[in-house]
């Protein structure tokens, strides 16, 4: 018997300043492998390989997960280019503000 994790997200209408603090957060899909989204997070999110990978691992594992948190200004380009390759991702508050 497996167990099934249940994930729920809630989105509000938010308008976030470039100034606010923010996790820029990816979830797990059925769709891109496990290398391309480690490539992405090394080119895009100028992580090391070890960070990338630990990423997304945890984000394989979980269902989703932080891959960088900075200010809006700084993740949103981050974040258009991570769905432009086809990831899910979102920027959300960071628990910081």
């Amino acid at each position: 018997m497996t167990k099934q994790k249940e994930l729920q997200i809630v989105v509000e209408g938010i308008e976030l300043k470039d100034e606010d603090k923010v996790d820029l957060i990816v979830f797990n899909d059925e769709i891109n492998e496990f290398d391309f989204v480690v490539k992405c997070f090394i080119e895009i999110c100028k992580l090391s390989f070890k960070d990338a990978f630990d990423r997304t691992l945890f984000i394989h594992n979980n269902g989703m997960g932080t891959v960088r948190t900075g200010t809006y200004s700084e993740l949103k380009p981050m974040k258009d280019a991570l769905v432009d390759c086809g990831l899910t991702a979102i920027l959300a508050r960071s628990e910081l503000n």
